[in-house]
């Protein structure tokens, strides 16, 4: 496992998705994700890379198809 695996307050591995909050939206938006620590239930955010990873691809691919069609009808 690695570091960001564990609590950072127990250091227990045990976490788990937290329910979604509203004021949740820019740390979600920014591809953290809400998690909480089963032994001393302690919510913290975590960085998700492929969160990160899959919206950049999306969004390369849609801007390839976009010069695509914009080549083929010029």
């Amino acid at each position: 496992m690695s570091v960001s695996d564990a609590c950072s307050k127990c250091g227990a591995t045990a976490l788990r998705h937290s329910r979604r909050r509203i004021k949740d939206g820019l740390l979600r938006s920014l591809f953290f994700s809400a998690m909480r620590c089963q032994a001393c239930q302690t919510r913290q955010f975590r960085f998700s890379p492929w969160a990160t990873t899959v919206t950049v691809a999306v969004v390369m691919l849609a801007a390839f198809i976009v010069g695509v069609i914009y080549a083929v009808a010029a």
